[in-house]
C-alpha cells in the first residue's frame, strides 16, 4: 500500500498574522510557529485517510528566519508515568507516541526540505525529509511524497 502523510497546521505565527505582501514571498510564508491540527495518512490507491496517532494528537513545527526548524508531534492519549520517573515500560510507550526532530530547512517553490541534524530516532538524523507545501489562508499543509509508510501533517499558526 502506497500512502502519503499529511499534516494540517493553523496559523499562530510568533511573527503575527502573515501580511499579503509577506505571503507573496515564499521565504516568508513558513516563518513562525505552526500548531498541529491534523496528522493523517492517506492510502494513495483508495483515498482512505486515518489518523496517524489519534484525533487528539498535538504538535508544533517552527521555521526561523535563520534557516533552522524544529518539529514535535505527540499522541493525545499518552499516559503520565505513575511516579515522577517513568518505568522502562512507561518510557517505551511515551517514546512510541512521539516524533521530534530539528535541523535546517530549504524552500524550493512548493516544497520544503528538512535537513535533520538531531532526531528522536537516529535513523532520521542526517537525512533530508521532503514535504510539499500548501498554504490556504492561515492553514499550512505539509505532505510527504507517496511512499510506504507516508504521513501528512496539518498545522495552524500560533499567534
Amino acid at each position: 500500500m502506497r500512502s502519503i502523510l499529511v499534516a494540517l497546521l493553523s496559523a499562530s505565527s510568533i511573527y503575527g498574522t502573515l501580511l499579503a505582501e509577506q505571503a507573496a514571498a515564499v521565504e516568508n510564508v513558513l516563518l513562525g510557529t505552526w500548531k498541529l491540527i491534523a496528522y493523517v495518512r492517506e492510502d494513495v490507491e483508495t483515498g482512505k485517510t486515518y489518523d496517524v496517532f489519534d484525533t487528539n494528537a498535538a504538535g508544533y513545527v517552527s521555521y526561523g528566519a535563520d534557516g533552522r526548524m524544529s518539529l514535535i508531534i505527540v499522541r493525545g492519549d499518552r499516559q503520565k508515568p505513575a511516579t515522577g520517573l517513568p518505568t522502562d515500560r512507561e518510557r517505551i510507550e511515551l517514546h512510541k507516541g512521539m516524533i521530534a526532530y530539528a535541523g535546517t530547512y530549504r524552500l524550493e517553490a512548493d516544497k520544503v526540505t528538512h535537513q535533520i541534524d538531531i532526531s528522536w530516532n537516529e535513523a532520521f538524523t542526517g537525512t533530508h525529509q521532503v514535504r510539499f507545501v500548501s498554504l490556504k489562508g492561515d492553514m499550512l499543509t505539509l505532505t510527504t511524497p507517496p511512499r510506504n509508510p507516508l504521513r501528512t501533517v496539518d498545522w495552524e499558526s500560533e499567534s
